[in-house]
């Protein structure tokens, strides 16, 4: 029993040695866990066989009478609520402490990348429709000079460029006046009296319109100053 109670220390003292190298080298910790693990075990497995050996002394000692062992059984009892209590009331504590934490940490990282994500796209979207602005500017500058029968092969052509996806030429009152679309669609989306005022008032407008499918498009609306023309894109 003394060779055992020696061996319980030796590795105790060795997982205690490794307990300190791993927390300053988590490399060393993760390729040596399940040595670690298996040491633990062993470590565990003497000290149970250990305190088993004690018990049955201890009940061979109550069952022939030995004065003193009821009392040293009351002691063993008594140690072991106030060893195990403890420990337990601590390990209860610390797993909801823990688990309180990580659920915090996760909820405000997760709302920060969602937060994040959002505004990266919201800022993509406005850039898209500056961009867009910007083309739309150049194809009212390239309309203005033309006339009126160019416009729908301008509008094909800047079609097949890839300048857009659709183009859309309309008059002072909102009437259609030329169309080109990479679809299938026979007309576009009119715009209303509200679009038409704030493009002539700020010089252009931009709005992301969401289609049926859910999928989001920039539509952008463009005043056109023509030299010999009256009209609007």
């Amino acid at each position: 029993m003394k060779y055992l109670i020696f061996f319980c220390a030796l590795i105790g003292s060795l997982l205690l040695y490794l307990l300190s190298r791993a927390s300053d080298n988590t490399d060393l910790f993760s390729r040596n866990y399940y040595g670690l693990l298996a040491l633990a075990g062993a470590l565990a497995l003497c000290l149970a066989v250990l305190v088993g050996y004690q018990l049955w002394k201890l009940r061979g000692k109550i069952r022939a009478g030995v004065f003193g062992a009821k009392l040293a059984l009351r002691l063993a009892l008594f140690f072991t609520l106030i060893a195990v209590l403890p420990g337990l009331l601590v390990y209860a504590v610390s797993v909801q402490f823990l688990g309180k934490s990580i659920e915090s940490w996760f909820d405000v990282r997760v709302e920060k990348a969602l937060e994040g994500g959002l505004n990266l796209g919201k800022s993509s979207l406005e850039n898209g429709l500056k961009e867009l602005g910007k083309k739309g500017q150049f194809v009212s500058l390239l309309l203005a000079e033309q006339a009126p029968e160019q416009h729908a092969l301008t509008l094909g052509k800047l079609l097949d460029e890839g300048t857009a996806q659709e183009v859309a030429l309309f008059g002072v009152g909102g009437n259609l006046l030329a169309f080109a679309s990479g679809s299938s669609k026979l007309s576009p989306d009119m715009p209303d009296a509200t679009m038409l005022r704030e493009a002539r008032r700020q010089g252009w407008y931009g709005m992301v319109d969401t289609l049926p499918d859910n999928s989001l498009v920039l539509r952008v609306l463009v005043p056109v100053n023509p030299q010999r023309l009256t009209q609007e894109t």
